[in-house]
């Protein structure tokens, strides 16, 4: 599509892969430097690759940016809630690629079922956590294929995209150090406990039947999961369900359902909870279906 903001011409095109994968790539002329109105940015994981020129977000109370003057750069930008930004524009010219990894596509992916996902999720809770990453000549290499005209046919084109999506994907998280180390027992186990909270199995468990289920005792299991997640195993399971209860929000639900949903029986409990995690109360929350 072309772009419509006063001082920017060119194309930004969009591929919608899986629920939850897609990839945005600009292709822009800037006549004077500009910022974009404030927008909602959505709860996902952003693996940007600047091409040339520079990408700048800026939030309430941070700003990234990623330069290419005189070489690609590249950087992973997680953001764990809605909140409010914009864009800078500034320079002659811009090319970036955006991949978007939202929640819905790592889970319906089953990647929630593989040891190291905790890693994955770590980073996903770290809302405006930007890392940088390096965009060397095989990720260079997967952008333009990806980026290129259509090569085949209208479904062929969409396959081959998808196909260089995922490696491009594959190819900037493995420079994470997580998912380049061996797990010890005690973390391993930790994972796996990661996993039984998310599946909401043990919603109503006591820390004894939890450890129990692990085969190990609650101060050898609390003690595994501090080290991997720095919070203790019923704070980290009631921010899951707060996290559910805001997702439900999200679609529609009253705030009296998101409480139940939450775990909680006193509707202004929850309220208290989630605005103390969230920094914004239950009914400010509204159904939302676009991202930034």
């Amino acid at each position: 599509m072309d772009s419509v903001l006063d001082g920017i011409s060119g194309e930004t095109t969009i591929h919608y892969f899986r629920d939850g994968l897609l990839t945005k790539y600009a292709d822009i002329l800037i006549s004077k430097n500009i910022r974009t109105d404030e927008a909602i940015f959505l709860p996902g994981i952003r693996l940007i690759v600047t091409l040339l020129g520079k990408t700048e977000l800026r939030f309430s109370d941070k700003m990234f940016c990623l330069t290419a003057e005189k070489y690609p750069a590249a950087g992973l930008l997680s953001i764990s809630k809605e909140i409010s930004g914009s864009k800078y524009f500034s320079g002659k010219k811009q090319q970036e690629l955006v991949i978007f990894l939202e929640e819905e596509w790592l889970k319906s992916s089953g990647f929630n079922q593989c040891m190291d996902y905790a890693f994955l999720q770590k980073i996903q809770k770290s809302n405006l956590e930007f890392i940088p990453l390096f965009a060397n000549k095989k990720i260079l290499t997967l952008v333009n294929s990806l980026i290129r005209s259509e090569q085949h046919s209208p479904t062929l084109s969409h396959m081959q995209k998808e196909s260089d999506c995922l490696a491009l994907v594959v190819e900037l998280l493995s420079q994470l150090r997580e998912f380049n180390q061996v797990l010890s027992p005690e973390q391993k186990r930790a994972y796996q406990l990661t996993q039984l909270l998310l599946s909401g199995e043990a919603d109503d468990w006591t820390l004894a039947e939890i450890a129990k289920y692990m085969h190990t005792n609650v101060t050898s299991l609390q003690t595994d999961f501090k080290q991997v997640h720095n919070t203790s195993i019923m704070k980290y399971l009631r921010q899951i369900k707060l996290e559910r209860a805001y997702k439900a929000l999200l679609q529609g639900v009253s705030v009296n359902k998101a409480a139940e949903i939450a775990g909680y029986t006193n509707p202004d409990n929850f309220s208290t909870a989630f605005r103390r995690y969230f920094s914004i109360a239950p009914s400010s929350v509204k159904k939302i279906n676009y991202s930034g």
